[in-house]
């Protein structure tokens, strides 16, 4: 909620101040209206609050008994303290788990209790173990580690398991949390998100040369390779903090060069067009040059509308565009003198729909006029910024991909979306609207492209065909929910909607149709969301693949949320058809 714009919105009748005053009512009575205009200046939480949280955690030692066969792996150098951290995780542990270090001589790794060294497959067998536990140089490890690496391992068809960890600040003290998405099979490309300890089966240690490799590279190199191969639910996040880091050893750009062989022949096989560009953000950079249809709804607002192609006109960059206006019945000439200012400089199209305001029906009615490979639906109140049009088709064309959405901003500089959340507050929420681009859960998020279950319909592009092969947007969402189903939609059919941060596009949210207030407005808003309940319901309960369970998920996203049993591991991204 952002009180001014919707403040504004409220002045322009008395019966939409009326029903902005009535809405005000009605949360106070509810007793929401301090939690709402709380998510006014939204922030992450400190190190203080996680320090509080986890320490209100359950904790149940792990009962030693059956269950997976770990081997533990590190640099001989650091043997030592990889046997006290297997010794100080309990009698689990330390009944579950051997302990292998790489031979001095680099003739493979040699067990510390004895025994020659060899290849680390065959040490596996020897030691009748399932699983390689690999842990990067001095991390430590919680003693709930082992329980929480079994449960993972022992989910149907895993191969690959990692989890979550933190880092310790200048006194020791656990801070920094590293909450992980679901396995994000985009993402891992660009960081190495996994972290500093991964549980790799047997079946696949043979066939992967990162153990041999120095430093925290190894498991982002090994998760890249060995889950090349893998069906989405063979890897399991197991979402608790079970290990601490310590800064790493290498830098950023030498991690990113020992995984770029792996890199280069995952993207390789999954068709796609991956260019390195080098320390730069993005440090990865998606090839594409697809001809390009932009569809912009309008009625009326003039103003608004001209400042719009204006930016689009301007960063072009050469990139074969035509520009789609659906009018909506608009009766200011402004409006045309705006579209002939813009046909001096780039091709526009418009087509009239004078109906009802139906956000669905404009834009199906204008991607049904589009010619080119790519559409991007973009509402007339934004204005992109360089290099937006370049990134959003580029991945838009990438084998698997759906629909692509930018980093929205307000004008005055908070962030309004980056991705939508799924089952937070009611049906979704824009993860992180209203926070401040420097806060750390902002820089977190944004650190990389990422899968996302939903993008905003504000600017989202797509391949033509793929948006007629789901049937469009749905017209019986004319206004809410009606990119949310799009989306899952995309989901169901098997493709994956992405998020990047680098394309950006500011947003006047609410500038053109204003907020829904008045109790026919509302009315229709309820039934909208009664309409998304029935068809998607069973995916706002388990957590959005993207988000993580330890945080709330009512209120503000991002802050901790209250502590409880742990939760059962996720394998792979959900699909539509339910949790995975």
């Amino acid at each position: 909620m952002r009180l001014i714009p919707r403040l504004a919105d409220a002045l322009r009748s008395p019966a939409r101040l009326a029903g902005f005053v009535r809405r005000l009512g009605e949360l106070a009575l509810r007793g929401e209206l301090g939690a709402t205009l709380h998510r006014l200046r939204p922030r992450a939480f400190s190190e203080q609050e996680y320090r509080v949280w986890r320490a209100s955690l359950p904790w149940t030692p792990p009962a030693a008994g059956a269950g997976p066969r770990f081997v533990l792996v590190l640099d001989a150098a650091d043997a030592g303290a990889l046997r006290r951290m297997r010794d100080g995780c309990g009698a689990a542990m330390r009944a579950a788990c051997a302990v292998v270090a790489r031979d001095a001589e680099g003739a493979g790794f040699r067990p510390l209790d004895g025994g020659d060294a060899a290849p680390l497959a065959s040490v596996l067998a020897r030691l009748d173990a399932d699983w390689m536990l690999w842990v990067t140089s001095r991390s430590t490890l919680d003693p709930l580690a082992w329980a929480a690496f079994a449960e993972g391992c022992e989910r149907r068809g895993a191969r690959i398991v990692y989890a979550d960890h933190d880092a310790a600040d200048g006194a020791g003290r656990p801070a920094r949390p590293s909450f992980k998405p679901a396995w994000d099979r985009w993402q891992i490309l660009e960081r190495d998100y996994a972290g500093p300890l991964l549980a790799v089966h047997r079946d696949l240690v043979a066939s992967i040369d990162a153990p041999r490799l120095p430093g925290n590279a190894g498991p982002w190199r090994t998760l890249i390779e060995a889950s090349a191969t893998l069906p989405d639910e063979a890897v399991v996040h197991a979402p608790r903090v079970v290990a601490h880091a310590p800064p790493a050893r290498n830098t950023v750009q030498e991690e990113r060069a020992a995984v770029l062989p792996a890199l280069r022949d995952a993207a390789r096989a999954r068709g796609l067009a991956l260019e390195v560009v080098g320390g730069v953000a993005p440090w990865l950079r998606y090839a594409g040059s697809p001809s390009v249809s932009i569809v912009v709804p309008t009625r009326d607002r003039a103003r608004l509308l001209r400042r719009c192609l204006e930016a689009v006109a301007q960063t072009r960059e050469g990139r074969e565009v035509e520009v789609v206006v659906v009018d909506n019945g608009s009766s200011d000439r402004g409006v045309h003198e705006a579209i002939e200012r813009a046909r001096r400089t780039m091709p526009v199209e418009v087509v009239g729909c004078a109906e009802a305001f139906n956000f669905p029906r404009l834009c199906n009615v204008g991607v049904a006029a589009a010619r080119g490979d790519v559409v991007v639906l973009l509402n007339n109140d934004t204005v992109v910024q360089p290099g937006w049009l370049r990134e959003l088709a580029a991945l838009a064309v990438q084998p698997g991909v759906g629909a692509v959405g930018p980093l929205l901003a307000y004008p005055g500089g908070d962030l309004q979306s980056a991705g939508v959340l799924l089952g937070v507050n009611r049906t979704a929420t824009s993860a992180l609207a209203g926070f401040s681009p420097d806060d750390p859960a902002a820089r977190a998020w944004c650190g990389a492209r990422r899968r996302v279950s939903v993008v905003l319909g504000a600017c989202l592009a797509i391949r033509r065909t793929t948006y007629g092969a789901v049937g469009g947007l749905d017209e019986r969402f004319a206004v809410s929910h009606n990119e949310v189903d799009f989306c899952l939609r995309l989901e169901a059919a098997g493709y994956a909607n992405l998020f990047t941060p680098y394309a950006r596009v500011l947003h006047d949210e609410g500038a053109t149709r204003g907020f829904e207030v008045t109790p026919a407005e509302r009315a229709r808003l309820a039934a909208e969301e009664r309409a998304f309940r029935e068809r998607w319901g069973a995916l706002l309960q388990p957590c959005d693949p993207a988000y993580h369970p330890a945080l709330a998920r009512a209120g503000v996203p991002f802050a901790l949320g209250a502590p409880g049993e742990p939760v059962a591991p996720r394998a792979g991204w959900r699909c539509a058809h339910g949790d995975a």
